[in-house]
């Protein structure tokens, strides 16, 4: 494959190839990034040697000195579905206070690992799970691959940092006498709430704001407008 001067090329997280034009001026590097073919990469470069010789030339701006607090804002306004959305904005807040005042440049593995030994010991009820840890960091991912994309960073450092292995989700089985013992332990009206939990697979969360209107006995279901995974939900009696 043919090389060409001052243009270099690199995957994004899709596959999707892109280039970037750097030029050396009065011994300081510069760089243009994220064009979609190679042709508009070349006439980027020629139009900004052009400028160069004519005395046109003004640095681009360093995008990477962007707030990483600001960068995650406008990815979070960017969201078209907004899956879990709560649970979004909590990661986000977490993110941007750890961040506060830094930069997309400033973004590294180094402290991406220390973040993760933050998260671990910072939970709202204890330390948090290697699955909840590896949930804030897809977040963080998909933050900085929001930059990389517009060409504010050259390159994804969380792609550098792994996820930990998760265990498998364990699997209970409850034999109605189990259940039985399990309601009169509770007494009422708690025994009910539960009976409708096993009877749904519905979460706390989506049980306890059911509405009057979701619910639907003639037909034996409810719909949920919205819930945990995105998008409404009918869950059957």
């Amino acid at each position: 494959m043919k090389r060409h001067m001052n243009i270099a090329s690199r995957p994004l997280a899709d596959g999707t190839i892109v280039y970037d034009v750097r030029l050396t001026i009065k011994g300081k590097t510069h760089w243009k990034y994220g064009y979609a073919t190679l042709k508009e990469a070349l006439i980027a470069r020629d139009a900004w040697k052009l400028d160069i010789r004519q005395g046109r030339f003004a640095p681009a701006p360093d995008e990477s000195q962007r707030l990483v607090h600001d960068v995650i804002r406008l990815r979070l306004d960017a969201t078209v579905r907004r899956k879990a959305i709560r649970d979004t904005e909590r990661m986000a807040d977490w993110w941007a206070d750890y961040y506060h005042g830094r930069t997309l440049k400033e973004v590294t593995v180094d402290s991406l690992e220390q973040a993760r030994r933050q998260l671990h010991t910072t939970g709202r009820k204890g330390n948090r799970s290697v699955s909840t840890i590896n949930r804030y960091m897809t977040f963080m991912r998909s933050v900085i691959r929001y930059g990389v994309q517009r060409g504010w960073l050259p390159y994804n450092p969380a792609d550098q940092v792994k996820d930990y292995p998760e265990p498998d989700a364990p699997e209970y089985e409850i034999t109605p006498t189990m259940e039985g013992k399990l309601y009169v332990a509770l007494g009422q009206p708690y025994a009910q709430w539960a009976r409708l939990a096993i009877l749904t697979g519905l979460r706390a969360g989506e049980q306890f704001r059911l509405e009057r209107t979701w619910i639907h006995l003639d037909d034996r279901h409810l719909r949920l407008p919205e819930t945990k995974a995105g998008g409404s939900q009918i869950v059957f009696l």
